[in-house]
């Protein structure tokens, strides 16, 4: 790929992203900023869990600071206590959008309940190994190390280094037929016995720990 072939990527990738920034109303409504998965139609306005972890590692090649803060403002809602303490949900900033569907879907005022594929630390630090900010890896860092046992303590019922799923929502195949049959032909709501009833097991959560240990490595390096 030649520089100018680079350079016309990086343009379209930054007008797709932009193109997909929360309203300015929102924005100063959020602590750190974040980039919307599709706007189209007014759907799709709050933050995605997976979606943004891929949108940082885009960031990172041409807009380092808009990365930091794609992947900061996904812990804002992280869950602080409880059984489910340190889950990152797959839904946050509900509130700020006004999202009155998913709050009641979820019965929660700013976040969901599920998450998704557990892409954080990966992210974290792809963009960490381009635009490297220890002072932000020392503030997340004891987030995610918390969000990894969440995963061990809540999600791998067998010990076996697999996390469960709950929720076809939290796979990346949200509406595959593969689901069909363990819910139900999908006919089955969102619901509270979702939360105790696991549907499959297959995140390798030992591939993510290696990932926690190398940014725990870093933050020590630093001293």
């Amino acid at each position: 790929m030649t520089r100018q072939e680079e350079d016309l990527l990086v343009e379209h990738c930054s007008q797709a992203l932009g193109r997909n920034a929360p309203d300015i109303d929102v924005l100063k409504r959020l602590q750190f900023r974040y980039t919307c998965p599709a706007r189209e139609h007014g759907a799709y306005l709050p933050q995605w869990l997976w979606d943004s972890c891929f949108h940082a590692i885009v960031y990172r090649w041409f807009a380092p600071d808009l990365a930091w803060d794609e992947l900061q403002s996904l812990l804002v809602h992280q869950f602080s206590d409880g059984a489910d303490r340190g889950m990152i949900p797959h839904m946050s900033h509900l509130e700020e959008n006004r999202d009155r569907a998913a709050q009641r879907l979820f019965r929660r005022k700013n976040s969901s309940f599920l998450t998704q594929p557990p892409l954080v630390s990966i992210a974290f630090l792809a963009v960490h190994s381009k635009d490297p900010r220890k002072d932000i890896l020392r503030t997340i860092f004891p987030k995610l190390r918390a969000h990894h046992d969440w995963l061990d303590r809540r999600r791998d019922p067998r010990h076996n280094g697999l996390a469960a799923i709950i929720h076809p929502w939290e796979s990346g195949w949200d509406a595959s037929q593969r689901w069909d049959e363990a819910m139900d032909t999908g006919t089955r709501a969102v619901g509270a016995e979702a939360r105790s009833s696991p549907v499959t097991a297959s995140i390798d959560t030992r591939a993510l720990e290696a990932r926690r240990r190398k940014l725990a490595g870093l933050i020590g390096a630093y001293g």
